[in-house]
């Protein structure tokens, strides 16, 4: 039990960091700016944080 825990709070932190990482560097507006976004359904940014969530 105890690893699924640790696993947990691990996953949180990435996820946090990834958050984190592209706030600071406002990959959304980069990604709108170079014409990377959709019009309908799951924002654009949100699927670049999945991938990168992926191969953490």
């Amino acid at each position: 039990m105890k690893s699924i825990t640790q696993n947990y709070v691990s996953d949180k932190n990435v996820n946090s960091s990834i958050i984190n990482f592209f706030k600071n560097y406002k990959v959304a507006s980069v990604l709108k700016s170079s014409n990377a976004y959709k019009q309908k359904g799951v924002p654009a940014v949100a699927l670049f944080q999945y991938i990168f969530k992926l191969f953490s």
